[in-house]
């Protein structure tokens, strides 16, 4: 491998780590609290190779959010396409979509924590940084949905209760949200981790059974994975 190829590919290799480290340390201390010397610790590096990076403190927080939402989005895009699909499998299709958001909470709970740090820091600055999540996520979001909405509602295809993507993204995603990063601080003594395999599935039934509801579709429907999920169990929280 030539010299050029090699460090590039260790230059990605260590932007990569950045990120990763990045996106564990602002989920668990938030911007603000989040030390640049713990990331870098993290991924065996110093604090100044960090800004050959990214420029600074700010950006790389704004890429660890982009990075997220935009792995995100692809999947949920995907097992909403009609492209490979007849319209008669869009009600099956949207019950994927709902699996493919817990699958990737499920990987990664850091992201469940982050969407609420951001909504916290945002509460009191509405201009700040973390403002911004809407503008990198969930407006294009509520736009496709609004769409696949629209569209399976003329078709006769989906009942749904609130034709508000606001209010079916705040039902259903937000469930899994709170039960993976805040209904910890709620359970007490009762020992509770909602990444145990059985605790999830649990939640992934009720979460699909609200869904059914929401969305005004069949008790029945049965909706086989497009792709094969992962028997194991969720990723631990960090």
């Amino acid at each position: 491998m030539p010299s050029t190829t090699r460090k590039r590919s260790k230059a990605a290799d260590t932007r990569t780590a950045i990120l990763d480290a990045a996106e564990t340390h602002f989920a668990r201390h938030g911007f603000d609290r989040a030390r640049l010397e713990d990331v870098a610790t993290a991924c065996g590096i110093k604090r100044a190779a960090i800004f050959y990076h990214f420029k600074d403190k700010q950006e790389l927080y704004e890429k660890t959010l982009k990075r997220l939402t935009t792995d995100l989005f692809i999947r949920i895009q995907e097992a909403l396409s009609l492209s490979h699909a007849g319209a008669a499998d869009l009600p099956a299709r949207m019950l994927e979509a709902l699996d493919v958001w817990m699958d990737f909470i499920g990987e990664r709970p850091t992201f469940a924590r982050l969407i609420l740090r951001v909504a916290a820091d945002a509460e009191s600055d509405a201009d700040s940084r973390e403002a911004g999540l809407g503008s990198l996520f969930a407006g294009p979001f509520f736009e496709f949905i609004e769409d696949v909405l629209e569209r399976g509602e003329k078709q006769g295809l989906l009942k749904p209760l609130s034709r508000d993507p606001l209010h079916i993204a705040s039902t259903l995603a937000g469930a899994t949200v709170f039960f993976v990063a805040a209904m910890p601080a709620f359970a007490g003594s009762r020992q509770f981790n909602p990444m145990d395999a059985k605790q999830y599935e649990a939640h992934r039934r009720d979460a699909i059974a609200v869904a059914k509801k929401v969305l005004g579709l069949p008790d029945n429907l049965v909706h086989p994975p497009l792709r094969p999920r992962e028997t194991e169990s969720p990723t631990s929280p960090s």
